[in-house]
């Protein structure tokens, strides 16, 4: 990563060791103390230049790690502060209330932060990281498996006791809450999509989802956004040991629960009736991405929109044996 100001440039050297774009804090039950989570901004510096070819040269030799949006259980009972130290973004996740569980997305923000219009400075958004707060005893802890012992997590990506998950277009790491004016501090929106939804645009624009379309991208959304079999993709949103199912995996389970409700591709209403969950598989290079439909056997698959928002539930990484 290299920091400028004027004439003078410093690079700081940083292993790209670990990392991912999702993270999950675990409250001991009865424990009211802050947890502190370690990102390494490596992993911003790498996938940003796999999405958009782009290395961050942060401004005036200043970056910082901002709360960009969140959402938590009743009482808001989990609060999220966050601060770089060099070469991470460290995030504290502190529980005040009886109720533990939210959701927030990090912000690593070029520059120092100040001078934003409304609160508001998308364009200087580096990258962004999904943290994912609750107790031990919610449903990350136990996993269901089939008899071949393939391990995939019992609830979606961001579930807590007060909300269904959070929800994805496919080949997006960003996720999204059930309402999509019910978030702070930044209101999390709908946007047409148009000609200027680039891949640096929606990555500078993580609260945005973008309507109105087949895809979310200004071109049709290709396959390999999200981690098949040993390829590591940058838009994987689950977290380190876990990733989005392949069409090959459809198989591996007789019958899953999912949670209620989508995003509809065309304004990001939410759908209480329309269930599913996104693989990471597509119909063919540039059609649509697969999807398991509620009230069907895994076995009944059939594609969708990328830009509708569905859950995510993540598959272990490696085969786990007795």
């Amino acid at each position: 990563i290299t920091l400028k100001s004027g004439m003078l440039e410093k690079k700081i050297k940083v292993r790209q060791s670990g990392g991912a774009n999702s993270y999950v804090v675990r409250f001991e039950v009865g424990d009211m103390s802050t947890v502190t989570l370690r990102i390494p901004m490596a992993f911003a510096s790498h996938s940003l230049n796999e999405a958009t070819g782009k290395i961050p040269t942060f401004r005036g030799g200043k970056c910082t790690a901002k709360v960009w949006w969140y959402e938590t259980a009743a009482s808001k009972p989990v609060t999220f502060a966050t601060r770089v130290n060099l070469p991470y973004i460290e995030v504290d996740a502190t529980p005040a209330g009886s109720k533990i569980g939210g959701n927030a997305v990090i912000a690593l923000i070029d520059g120092d932060g100040i001078g934003m219009v409304g609160g508001i400075d998308p364009a200087k958004v580096v990258w962004t990281f999904h943290v994912w707060a609750m107790e031990r005893t919610d449903d990350i802890d136990t996993f269901y498996h089939n008899p071949n012992r393939e391990y995939m997590l019992r609830t979606v990506l961001g579930k807590h006791k007060d909300n269904n998950g959070m929800f994805y277009q496919w080949g997006r790491k960003d996720p999204f809450p059930q309402y999509t004016t019910q978030a702070s501090p930044r209101f999390v929106r709908a946007e047409p999509v148009s000609s200027v939804c680039t891949e640096s645009y929606v990555v500078e624009h993580p609260t945005v989802f973008f309507t109105g379309g087949t895809s979310w991208l200004n071109v049709p959304v290709l396959g390999g956004r999200w981690k098949e079999g040993v390829k590591v993709a940058h838009a994987d949103p689950c977290p380190t040991g876990w990733r989005v199912p392949s069409d090959g995996e459809k198989n591996r389970w007789d019958r899953i629960g999912l949670q209620p409700g989508s995003l509809n591709s065309s304004d990001g209403s939410y759908n209480s009736t329309s269930y599913g969950f996104w693989l990471a598989s597509r119909d063919g290079e540039s059609t649509y991405p697969y999807w398991i439909e509620s009230g069907f056997d895994v076995n009944k698959l059939v594609t969708n929109s990328s830009a509708n928002g569905y859950s995510v539930r993540c598959i272990k990484d490696i085969k786990l044996v007795n």
